[in-house]
C-alpha cells in the first residue's frame, strides 16, 4: 500500500527494534507535510522507511523528509537510507536534517538511492550539530545525470551537500542549477561538471577531491554571496569564463 501524509504538520515514524523494516509500500509526502525518521536497527537500512526499492519508493510532492524526530537509542550516530525518490513536478520539496541534538558535532545521512523527477529540491537542517548530506548515488558510469539531483533547482542551506561517486576517474555531468546559502558542495571522487547557474548568498565551500579527478564549473557564479574554492588529494577546480 501506499501512505499520503497531507497537511501542515509533522509526522515521526519513531522506529522500535526493527523499525519499518517490515513495511513494503511507498510514501508521498505532500505539500506542507514532514516525516522524521530515523535507522535504528543495525542490521540493515531498510529500518527507516521499508524496503521498496521501486523509482517512486518515496515521492516528495512538496513536502518535508527528515532524519530526526526521535529521541530514542536511535537518534545517535549516522544513517544510510536506500530508497529511491522522486521529486514530483512543479513542487518544491526538502531533504532536512532535524535531530534532538543538545551538544555540537557532525551528523551525516547518507542517501544511495536514486533521485528522480523535475521538482526542485533543498537541503537544510533545523538541529545543532551539523550536517552533511552524502549523495552516494553517482556510480561509476560518464554522462549526464538525471537520477542523483532530478533535473530541478537544488538548494543548500546551512548543510554540507556531496555528491559521491565510485572509484572513477570518468567525467560526470550535473546540469541542475544550484543556490548556495551559507552552505558546502563537496564533488567526491569522478571528473565532475557542474554545467548549471550556481546562485550564492553568504559564506559558501566549494571543494573537490582525489587526485585527477576535478570539479569543473560551466555555469554563471552570480548572488552576493562568497565562495571558497577548496581541494583535497591533489584535486583540481576548473572554472570556466563565460560571457
Amino acid at each position: 500500500g501506499t501512505i499520503s501524509i497531507s497537511g501542515s504538520g509533522i509526522v515521526d515514524l519513531n522506529p522500535n527494534a526493527t523499525g519499518a523494516s517490515g513495511f513494503s509500500g511507498k510514501w508521498i509526502i505532500n505539500s506542507g507535510a514532514t516525516l522524521r525518521t530515523t535507522r535504528h536497527s543495525q542490521s540493515g537500512d531498510w529500518d527507516a522507511l521499508g524496503s521498496n526499492t521501486s523509482s517512486d519508493a518515496v515521492t516528495l510532492a512538496g513536502g518535508t523528509l527528515a532524519v530526526g524526530g526521535f529521541t530514542g537509542s536511535g537518534a545517535q550516530g549516522d544513517w544510510t537510507w536506500a530508497n529511491p525518490i522522486t521529486l514530483a513536478s512543479s513542487t518544491s520539496s526538502t531533504i532536512s536534517g532535524q535531530l534532538p541534538d543538545t551538544t555540537g558535532g557532525a551528523r551525516v545521512l547518507t542517501l544511495t538511492g536514486a533521485i528522480t523527477g523535475s521538482g526542485n529540491l533543498a537541503f537544510s537542517k533545523n538541529q545543532l550539530r551539523t550536517m552533511n548530506f552524502v549523495l552516494n548515488n553517482l556510480g561509476t558510469t560518464a554522462g549526464s545525470k538525471s537520477n542523483v539531483m532530478g533535473t530541478g533547482d537544488i538548494t543548500v542551506t546551512g548543510v554540507t551537500l556531496t555528491l559521491r561517486a565510485g572509484s572513477t576517474g570518468n567525467t560526470m555531468t550535473h546540469n541542475n542549477n544550484i543556490n548556495l546559502s551559507g552552505a558546502t558542495l563537496v564533488s567526491d571522487d569522478a571528473n565532475q561538471v557542474f554545467a548549471g547557474n550556481i546562485s550564492l548568498s553568504g559564506a559558501n565551500t566549494i571543494q573537490a577531491r582525489w587526485s585527477g579527478k576535478n570539479a569543473t564549473l560551466n555555469g554563471t557564479i552570480s548572488g552576493s554571496g562568497s565562495v571558497t574554492y577548496s581541494t583535497a588529494n591533489a584535486a583540481d577546480i576548473v572554472i570556466a569564463v563565460n560571457g
